[in-house]
């Protein structure tokens, strides 16, 4: 599997590569679990992980396209102050343009002509690192359809059966986070009924919340909750090697990521073990968004999978 990310800047594509000396090494098994305790809100910070050498500047990033979100003001502050030489943001290379917090940072980082890196995995490497855990196929688009059913009530879709039956059949059959599955293993709708609905513990998977599935892996975790967890732990380990990609690359000295607050929850020892006690820094600059980065309202728009935590609303205007 190629871990080498690319970046972009101003359209345009450059490759990553690490740096030989001082490079910041990882110990990927000291990704934490995520417990019930997790969940709730978090105040956006700015954490600085720093060896005196290397700075890495995490925000914990809230989603969503509310002006009045404090990410964008971290954000815009941590760029002004820091002036990191690489930028890496909740999204995936390939798809459509990155919308609410990441097209913030990708905008400001245009104009700062900062390269900007992409660091979603592949969906191919997520199916293929879970299948040599043990699962199959099957097993993580029934967790990806799953996810489905609360975004598709927050839309406000029609939300009995027959019409969900009509999107579901859909879904599995031509979403492009399934196109790398031989059309022989993937999942119908009516396996997903047969085989996986029935492990909601007595509800009805159109009930599903999101907490029916939060990557929990406490003792009574539920089977949809332990594969959630299973499919986040492999995510975040690439995504934490794709952040170390880039501080290694020569010249660079300062990254700064942008990611939702449950992955600097559960990668904090990974960072604290590689540069030092991760501490929380307010840039001093407030000054005033430029008008120019200000959200503009559009329809919902959600990076595959559906309701997972690289899902955006709302679009906004670049440079």
């Amino acid at each position: 599997m190629d871990n080498n990310p690319t970046s972009s800047i101003a359209g345009s594509e450059v490759n990553v590569s690490p740096a030989s000396d001082r490079e910041i090494k990882l110990d990927l098994t000291k990704i934490t679990t995520y417990t019930p305790d997790d969940d709730g809100a978090r105040p956006t910070t700015t954490r600085c992980y720093s060896n005196g050498v290397k700075k890495l500047l995490y925000i914990n990033a809230s989603h969503g396209a509310d002006g009045d979100n404090p990410t964008f003001t971290s954000i815009y502050d941590a760029i002004e102050q820091y002036k990191p030489q690489r930028i890496i943001i909740e999204a995936k290379a390939g798809d459509s343009t990155p919308q609410g917090e990441p097209a913030f940072a990708e905008g400001l980082a245009r104009r700062n002509a900062i390269p900007v890196i992409y660091a979603e995995p592949p969906d191919a490497a997520i199916f293929t690192a879970l299948h040599d855990k043990g699962y199959a196929a099957k097993d993580i688009m029934a967790l990806y359809l799953l996810r489905m059913v609360p975004q598709d009530r927050r839309e406000g879709k029609r939300m009995d059966e027959p019409h969900f039956a009509q999107r579901a059949d859909s879904y599995l059959a031509y979403h492009s986070a399934f196109a790398q599955v031989p059309q022989d293993e993937k999942l119908t709708y009516a396996q997903f009924k047969a085989e996986y609905a029935t492990r909601l513990e007595g509800k009805s998977f159109l009930e599903a919340e999101p907490k029916d599935f939060a990557p929990y892996t406490v003792a009574d975790a539920s089977y949809f909750q332990k594969l959630s967890a299973a499919v986040a732990h492999v995510r975040e380990e690439m995504v934490n090697t794709t952040i170390a990609h880039a501080l290694n690359e020569p010249g660079v000295g300062t990254a700064l990521v942008i990611y939702g607050g449950a992955h600097r929850t559960i990668s904090d020892p990974v960072w604290k073990a590689a540069l030092g006690e991760g501490v929380d820094v307010d840039p001093a600059v407030r000054k005033p968004i430029p008008a120019c980065m200000t959200p503009i309202e559009a329809d919902p728009f959600s990076l595959s999978p559906p309701s997972s935590p690289g899902s955006y609303s709302g679009r906004y205007k670049g440079p």
